[in-house]
């Protein structure tokens, strides 16, 4: 017996649907709270890392850079 239909649906085990439906109600989305002083405080540090550093960012590729070397303040 194949594991796909005629219709090109895979067919999944009532173990994995059961699973999935697990997975959904155990689910909660991550709650970032984004208010105006948390805005500031990342806006605050761009700029004052632009001004220490303006030879470092020449590019939108350097402040992704600096996302990954920081992500607590992203």
């Amino acid at each position: 017996m194949s594991l796909i239909t005629f219709t090109s649906t895979p067919r999944f085990s009532p173990m994995a649907n059961l699973l999935s439906l697990i997975a959904r109600v155990l689910w909660t989305p991550a709650n970032k709270s984004n208010n105006e002083d948390e805005s500031r405080d990342r806006r605050d540090f761009l700029l004052e890392m632009m001004e220490l550093r303006p030879c470092s960012f020449q590019s939108e590729l350097d402040f992704q850079n600096m996302m990954h070397v920081y992500p607590s303040r992203f």
